[in-house]
């Protein structure tokens, strides 16, 4: 798998551009995207910049499927004929199924889908994948080094869970984002300086990640660790914990956001 073609380079396909130029430097990349930042990349000679997907000219042997969903069939109906020949297409589309990629692709041809996070532009993402049974073990194999520049990844083979999967890790650090942003408000509104609010809000969330990253230790006990019995911890958890209201809210989200991937598919 030498010879990359990325369709669409925005904020994920861009994520894992840089992932994938950052340790497999020996590859072939044409990127088709009206937008993207060549000049970021403009010392690398194996990457090649194209305003339209007619200007492509080898086949590739894997093309990565990067546009938005909503835009998704436009694309796929107006594939040149070489493009069409990849090898093998890799998507990170939400919604779009195997089965609908198969319609437009052919039903023998190898299609993996995948739900990456925007993490993986500095190699800490975790993707999840999922291939038709066209794609080969060798190919499964290949993408999976591939993959891996951009983080961790996991393999499924129950395609139903892909839109839940979504909820979670795709849109998961947007959620995370927002909790940050309203903790640093909220600092500030309790009497901080803005300056003082956004160091600590961000520290706090980057070096908690750290942990649950590093130590093998059950949420709830890191929680505890935390939180000393009728301690000012505890005084502020009570609050999340009244009716259960952060977790009902949360499985409100999820149930939302995995209701607009199932949409994004249809």
């Amino acid at each position: 798998m030498q010879r990359l073609l990325l369709i669409g380079c925005g904020k994920m396909g861009g994520a894992i551009l840089k992932g994938v130029v950052e340790q497999h430097a020996d590859f072939h990349i044409d990127i088709i995207d009206h937008h993207a930042n060549a000049s970021l990349f403009s010392e690398n000679k194996n990457l090649h910049f194209y305003t339209s997907i007619e200007q492509v000219k080898s086949k590739p042997d894997l093309t990565i499927l990067a546009v938005k969903p909503q835009h998704m069939t436009e694309l796929l109906e107006n594939l040149p004929k070489i493009v069409k020949n990849s090898k093998t297409f890799l998507s990170i589309a939400a919604g779009k199924t195997l089965h609908y990629f198969e319609q437009y692709l052919g039903s023998h041809t190898p299609i993996i889908r995948t739900m990456p996070n925007t993490p993986a532009s500095i190699g800490k993402g975790i993707i999840a994948c999922i291939a038709n049974k066209f794609v080969s073990p060798t190919i499964i194999d290949e993408a999976s080094i591939l993959l891996q520049s951009t983080g961790d990844v996991l393999w499924i083979e129950d395609e139903s869970l892909m839109d839940a999967i979504s909820a979670v890790s795709g849109s998961g650090p947007a959620y995370l984002f927002y909790f940050t942003e309203m903790l640093e408000k909220s600092a500030i509104q309790n009497g901080l300086p803005i300056d003082i609010a956004k160091i600590l809000a961000r520290k706090t969330m980057i070096g908690a990640a750290h942990l649950m990253e590093q130590d093998d230790i059950p949420l709830e006990t890191l929680r505890r660790n935390v939180t000393s019995p009728n301690g000012m911890t505890e005084a502020g958890i009570k609050v999340l914990q009244h009716d259960d209201a952060l977790n009902v809210l949360l499985v409100e989200t999820l149930k939302a956001a995995t209701k607009r991937s199932k949409e994004l598919g249809a």
